[in-house]
């Protein structure tokens, strides 16, 4: 597991999350976006859908989308943490949490 990324991605989550869009805005990087889109700001994956971005990070930490699925439910984020409007807790907490795995599920 690298909880070095967990931890490096921390502060492209913990900015305003709109789970109702789905881009990542190269015009406006601030801008309220997904989860997914935060992903593929911080993985870098330009215009990238939010799909790419959850898919290059869960790559990175050694597994697929229906592992950092799984992780992200068990976090705190809820039972489908890409299409919520809200998450249970917040994005800080859920890394938290996230970073406290010492495997994929």
């Amino acid at each position: 597991m690298n909880k070095q990324l967990i931890e490096d991605s921390k502060a492209f989550i913990s900015l305003p999350i709109d789970q109702s869009v789905g881009f990542f805005n190269a015009n406006n990087p601030n801008a309220p976006c997904c989860v997914g889109a935060r992903l593929a700001q911080f993985m870098q994956v330009k215009n990238g859908h939010y799909h790419e971005g959850v898919d290059a990070f869960a790559k990175a930490l050694g597994g697929n989308r229906a592992h950092l699925i799984l992780m992200l439910s068990q976090a705190g984020a809820g039972k489908f943490p890409f299409y919520q409007k809200e998450w249970d807790v917040a994005p800080t907490e859920v890394w938290e949490n996230l970073s406290k795995f010492e495997k994929l599920p």
